[in-house]
């Protein structure tokens, strides 16, 4: 049976460009059929086309070495709008980007996502103004260490 890092490195190896990146990587062979769940962003997004010439090529890999002997599904998607960052590159294509950061202490921080680094993210925070049609931001950014965060998402509005 394949492991999930073989996967992940078989994954890597057959990615159309560098810009794409696996986000997550799930599987479950404790029922049949077994499951694989792939999910993949790109610095510049990822289109339907881009998903299923990976699951094509992963699908047909997997196959041809006979890693896995039992039925399985494989899902091959890209991460919807209202699932949370889950590798710090996402957080680094999204710089620029109002996102909504749930800290541990259930506390939220909203704003436009100025800075990425190592260790955590710079927030710079709406100010609530009189005139709603225009927005404004806080002179100094809400700095924000991934110790403290729960979570983070890109700010939906409608």
């Amino acid at each position: 049976m394949v492991s999930d890092k073989q996967l992940k490195e078989i994954i890597e190896g057959i990615l159309p460009d560098e810009s794409l990146f696996i986000v997550d990587l799930k599987t479950s062979f404790s029922k049949v059929p077994g499951k694989i769940f792939v999910t993949l962003d790109g610095d510049n997004g990822i289109g339907i086309d881009q998903c299923a010439e990976v699951s094509r090529k992963l699908g047909n890999f997997i196959e041809e070495e006979a890693l896995i002997e039992d039925p399985y599904n494989l899902e091959v998607s890209s991460p919807g709008l209202d699932q949370p960052f889950k590798s710090l590159r996402q957080y680094h294509k999204n710089v620029g980007k109002e996102v909504i950061v749930t800290l541990k202490n259930a506390s939220e921080v909203s704003g436009l996502l100025e800075n990425v680094t190592e260790e955590g993210v710079e927030v710079r925070e709406e100010k609530i103004t009189k005139n709603k049609s225009k927005k404004s931001y806080q002179a100094e950014p809400t700095r924000l260490s991934f110790d403290e965060v729960s979570k983070t998402n890109i700010l939906i509005q409608f």
